[in-house]
């Protein structure tokens, strides 16, 4: 709980005053594209979500988007063992930079991570 809500609360909150000050200002959250998933089935996933919620209400409140960007493995070294489709960096920037420059408050970088939000909105099989 207090990682993926009160966190995101605390460090949306604590920027909020510089970025009411200055007008025409961003949050950007970087989540997993497993937040689509566990913020439906887990506590840590909806609590991410919903605490990028709370940033919103703080971020507008001050005049700022808060987009949310879900990424599925971001080619880094860090995720170079997966051996997973991997979303190049360069693409996840200009995908949140087209989303900063259209006020969209959601990013989904890389097709796995849009395969995951589609297969999520799908009616459950019974």
């Amino acid at each position: 709980m207090e990682t993926n809500y009160i966190g995101t609360w605390t460090v949306s909150g604590a920027f909020a005053p510089v970025l009411s000050g200055n007008g025409g200002n961003a949050l950007i959250n970087m989540l997993s594209a497993a937040s689509l998933a566990s913020g439906r089935t887990s506590r840590g996933g909806g609590l991410q979500q919903a605490g990028g919620l709370g940033g919103r209400a703080v971020g507008s409140t001050a005049g700022a988007l808060v987009i949310g960007v879900h990424a599925s493995f971001v080619e880094t070294d860090l995720s170079s063992f997966t051996g997973a489709p991997e979303t190049s960096t360069e693409d996840v920037a200009k995908q949140t930079m087209e989303a900063l420059a259209n006020d969209r408050v959601e990013v989904l970088a890389g097709e796995h991570t849009r395969q995951v939000e589609h297969a999520l909105s799908q009616p459950v099989e019974g």
